[in-house]
């Protein structure tokens, strides 16, 4: 992001955008301190599961060499079928990560105008304190939350196919 402002106010051409990018990315991590920044990970989160921190670096890498790298810039994507559909698929893959997949239904949109339960319930069994869900009084409340576990589940699923997309074009991600 600092580096897309001082070329802005820089005037700099795309062009030379993306030579300086290239001696950047030459120069040793521990002189420039480079480090995959994830920026779809929230730094309020203290930590994530590791499923999700693979899943966003992976995308993070792919979001750095479209617009950091520019590799429209350098490669003749034309020049054979299987660059072609690798490029296509890169940009398929971005706009999914930059657009749609942001869209997406959270728990919070579908419970919006949903009475919730005020507190929980429990019972002791055994000496254990038991959650026992009130599902007459809440039924939309719990209909809810049972249909987000399927779209939960459909996320993750699409998440998982669009991982495996982007591991199948990884070779083609080099300038």
């Amino acid at each position: 992001m600092f580096r897309e402002i001082i070329y802005r106010v820089l005037g700099l051409s795309r062009f030379k955008q993306a030579t300086i990018n290239r001696f950047l990315s030459s120069v040793p991590a521990w002189i420039t301190g480079r480090r995959l920044i994830i920026h779809t990970l929230k730094r309020s989160t203290w930590t994530w599961d590791r499923d999700d921190a693979l899943l966003h670096a992976s995308f993070q890498l792919l979001v750095d060499y479209i617009e950091c790298e520019l590799p429209d810039q350098w490669i003749d994507w034309n020049s054979d079928p299987d660059h072609a559909r690798s490029w296509s698929e890169m940009g398929d893959l971005y706009r999914w990560w930059k657009v749609e997949r942001p869209r997406r239904l959270t728990l919070d949109d579908l419970l919006k105008d949903v009475p919730q339960p005020s507190r929980i319930q429990t019972t002791m069994i055994d000496g254990k304190c038991v959650y026992t869900p009130d599902r007459e009084r809440y039924p939309e409340y719990y209909s809810a939350m049972t249909e987000y576990t399927r779209i939960e589940n459909d996320y993750y699923d699409e998440d998982q196919a669009n991982l495996h997309r982007l591991v199948s074009v990884r070779e083609y991600m080099w300038t």
